[in-house]
């Protein structure tokens, strides 16, 4: 069984479920019928905020909290936290940045493009914001998930755990995605020892799909 729980951090609730009909699988539209409509990216995260579970099930494992726009002080917002704080020994946190599914990773001189470039700024900028005020990111994820009880039974600890922080870019598709591209992404995964992974929506697509015919 999956379990998982998706927090707003802008009103630190949690957001109700959206069921959604009228889609080309059934009466459930998916997240490849959102990529074909050419969307834009705030559509995508608003039905990755509302299927949390695909972000789990891509990225994580389930007793993963997902925490979408979450704001890193007053200087930044993540598109999405995934945070683990569940291992004996250090929690780990996964900051997602999204880019869209028809961009493009290099140009045809085989230097990242801006969509990339950005991206790559952008989360080596969270990953050391959150180094650095560790102990204020941890009571940020505490005020806003109360309503999780274990959180109460780890307070005490949290602080004083490792947190091993990583990054996740999803951008492009893997049909799109050149020798070159993909010589690139490895090359950054292994550059960064994990760090920083670039991975194209068809993980996710593929992750929500499996779901779905387990739930048949």
């Amino acid at each position: 069984m999956i379990r998982f729980q998706t927090f707003c951090s802008r009103c630190n609730t949690i957001p109700n479920k959206t069921i959604h009909s009228s889609g080309l699988h059934g009466d459930k539209i998916m997240l490849q019928d959102i990529i074909n409509k050419n969307t834009h990216e705030s559509e995508i995260q608003k039905y990755l905020q509302e299927n949390s579970e695909i972000l789990i099930n891509s990225f994580g494992n389930p007793e993963i909290v997902v925490y979408p726009k979450f704001k890193l002080g007053s200087e930044y917002e993540c598109d999405f936290i995934l945070y683990n704080w569940c291992s004996s020994v250090c929690s780990k946190t996964t900051v997602v940045e999204l880019k869209l599914p028809r961009a493009k990773l290099l140009t045809k001189s085989n230097i990242p493009t801006k969509d990339l470039s950005l991206a790559l700024s952008q989360v080596n900028k969270y990953m050391n914001w959150i180094h650095k005020n560790q102990i204020y990111f941890h009571n940020q994820l505490y005020n806003i998930s109360k309503p999780i009880t274990v959180f109460d039974r780890i307070r005490e600890f949290i602080n004083h755990k490792p947190n091993y922080i990583n990054s996740v870019i999803i951008i492009g598709q893997r049909a799109q995605f050149s020798e070159e591209e993909n010589l690139y992404r490895s090359n950054i995964y292994q550059t960064t020892h994990g760090g920083i992974e670039i991975v194209s929506y068809d993980r996710l697509i593929e992750s929500e799909n499996k779901m779905q015919k387990f739930n048949q």
